[in-house]
């Protein structure tokens, strides 16, 4: 969420109510909150994919993790499976 309030910050800086482009920045943000979804979403599978063969509550742990910090997680992800690679299984 905050390289997403940054990048509007930057395409909008000041608009005013009366601006004829406010439904364009509307449509600008609804765009933001679904790649937002998207980004959630695909943590969310690559965690639980990762950690099928966990067992226990460790499981739910990795991947309530991902779904409250989907960026860090899938940063991690690159760095530790993809770049480093370690295998998930």
């Amino acid at each position: 969420m905050f390289i997403e309030k940054k990048i509007l910050n930057f395409i909008r800086p000041n608009t005013h109510p009366e601006d004829p482009l406010k439904n364009k920045n509307i449509t600008l943000q609804v765009l933001m909150y679904l790649i937002d979804v998207a980004i959630l979403i695909i943590a969310l599978v690559v965690a639980w994919d990762c950690n099928s063969k966990v067992l226990g509550i460790m499981k739910f742990i990795v991947v309530i993790y991902a779904g409250l910090f989907p960026s860090f997680y899938l940063t991690f992800y690159l760095f530790y499976r993809i770049i480093l690679g370690n295998a998930c299984y």
